[in-house]
């Protein structure tokens, strides 16, 4: 998928509903192989906003804004504000961008601000952004954070 113009991805939500358990992927975005998506998905964006997504798992929150498996191209400014990953009895991982086995660049300014993790049980990383092992991101101009908070029984 290509956005060749400016995008707003705002207050979208991936959520577990009340009752139910489960994990809640990508308030906005889900880049990754999951059944119907083939592997070596790419997504590249020009300029984007991520504001107020949220995945909101019964157990697990992953990836407030994005949950990123494959490619993921920001040729344009990228701003992520006020995006959540909430756990209720889990962790929550990534509010901003959570990143798996992907690869992510940004070539342009990416902007982080007041991204929040929040696990009621146990622990919350990754405010902003959480890059696992055989993940790849790369910033090739300018990178601001401001704000970003974890917050759980254990946090980083």
């Amino acid at each position: 998928i290509t956005f060749l113009d400016k995008t707003t991805f705002e207050n979208n939500k991936a959520e577990i509903a009340e009752g139910k358990s489960g994990q809640a992927y990508g308030g906005a975005i889900e880049n990754g192989r999951v059944a119907a998506t083939p592997e070596g998905s790419l997504m590249e964006f020009a300029d984007v906003d991520f504001i107020g997504n949220k995945a909101i798992g019964a157990s697990d929150g992953i990836g407030g804004a994005i949950h990123n498996r494959e490619t993921m191209i920001f040729n344009g400014e990228a701003l992520f504000q006020g995006n959540i990953a909430q756990g209720k009895t889990g962790y929550a991982q990534g509010a901003g961008l959570y990143n798996v086995g992907g690869i992510v660049t940004f070539k342009d300014t990416a902007t982080f601000i007041e991204n929040r993790t929040t696990a009621h049980a146990t622990y919350a990383i990754g405010s902003a952004i959480l890059n696992l092992a055989n993940s790849n991101i790369t910033f090739k101009e300018m990178c601001t954070f401001i704000g970003n908070i974890s917050e759980g029984k254990t946090s980083a």
